[in-house]
């Protein structure tokens, strides 16, 4: 594990929540159906993401790909940067 400087992008792609079902599953050879068989393994399912943006109409959500950082996004991070003691965003299990 690498510790260091935490960096802020000025636009962010979030393409959604991808949910594999049937977690649990294992790969494997037998995983490939054969001829016109069903494959069990089960599916992906996509959840779009929404946004509400305070420029916007309240309560009103727009899809979201691409995230503009602004300004005072950048704000925010740098204090919660100066408040965040260092072992709180360490992974304790790593």
């Amino acid at each position: 594990m690498s510790i260091g400087d935490v960096s802020i992008p000025e636009k962010v792609a979030h393409t959604g929540i991808w949910n594999w079902l049937k977690s649990n599953g294992s790969l494997g050879a037998n995983d490939v159906p054969k001829k016109q068989g069903i494959n069990l393994l089960g599916r992906i399912v996509y959840s779009s993401e929404e946004f509400f943006s305070e420029s916007g109409m309240p309560n009103v959500a727009q899809p979201l790909l691409w995230a503009q950082i602004s300004r005072n996004w950048l704000q925010l991070a740098t204090g919660l940067e100066a408040r965040l003691p260092t072992n709180s965003c360490i992974f304790i299990s790593l």
